[in-house]
């Protein structure tokens, strides 16, 4: 057995003793042994002493959505939906599924998807919409041939005294016009007129009705029929005209009052057989 020689040794001794003790009890950084700490002997640190280095991303754990409140996802965080969770709000015209021009989207049957098809034939679609708004005369423009044509008219020219709603054809104002009308019980023909003689009007005196016109031309004419009145004097009522100038087919269409300003509105519809 060691001998010590004096109380000083006796206490370094005694030191030494506590000092392996101590280390023993609170697993420090390594065992009194040198071995690995055990973890139980980590204590728990708040997040604010972590303040360099980065997590594993093993380390990182599963997040509820609502923590989320920063930043943007990548498409791929972005998860299929249902079209059942879309109940507000509406998607912009650029969202919509594009189809062939002038096509029309068209049921195919149940349990399938609806599909862009051409329009079916023998339906009036809306060419054009005018509106003379004061205007001695109104023009569609050059527009697309069609096999048949429809105007409908409700207007009124602004005169003293009755002036003919006129329509010329592919803007054409030489003498290649002929028409029918009722003036009182008479008949009246025109004939190698620079326009078409539609029905009158004049202030407080509307002229309303369809006409119809073929949009193809058959041997050298195009044939018009009128269902018109002008109210109260029926007696200036066009019923039907022919076209025999130049040109296949109707491309173009002008409605005129005789230079008096008029009001209201001509719509043009086209159909294909």
């Amino acid at each position: 057995m060691r001998q010590y020689r004096n109380g000083y040794e006796l206490v370094r001794c005694r030191n030494s003793i506590l000092a392996l003790a101590h280390a023993r009890s609170h697993n420090h950084s390594v065992g009194a042994d040198g071995s690995p700490i055990a973890v139980t002997g980590v204590p728990n640190l708040p997040a604010s002493k972590t303040t360099s280095g980065a997590f594993g991303v093993d380390r990182i754990p599963s997040l509820n959505a609502s923590k989320i409140n920063a930043g943007i996802l990548g498409d791929a965080r972005i998860p299929n939906l249902d079209t059942s969770k879309i109940t507000s709000g509406q998607f912009g015209l650029p969202r919509m599924p594009r189809g062939t021009d002038g096509h029309v989207l068209t049921g195919t049957g149940a349990g399938s998807d609806p599909a862009y098809e051409a329009p079916a034939a023998g339906v009036w679609d809306l060419i054009a919409t005018l509106n003379p708004a004061g205007a001695s005369s109104v023009d569609t423009g050059t527009i697309t041939a069609h096999d048949m044509w429809m105007v409908v008219i409700d207007i009124v020219i602004t005169y003293g005294s009755a002036r003919w709603v006129q329509m010329r054809i592919n803007n054409d104002s030489g003498n290649d016009y002929d028409s029918r009308g009722i003036d009182s019980t008479t008949i009246v023909e025109v004939s190698n007129a620079s326009y078409m003689k539609l029905g009158a009007s004049k202030t407080g005196y509307p002229f309303t009705g369809v006409i119809y016109i073929s949009g193809r031309r058959v041997g050298s004419k195009i044939g018009v029929a009128m269902n018109v009145t002008s109210l109260p004097f029926s007696d200036v009522s066009g019923t039907h005209g022919v076209y025999h100038g130049a040109g296949a087919d109707v491309t173009r269409l002008k409605f005129l009052s005789e230079g008096s300003p008029m009001a209201g509105i001509f719509k043009v519809y086209a159909m294909d057989f």
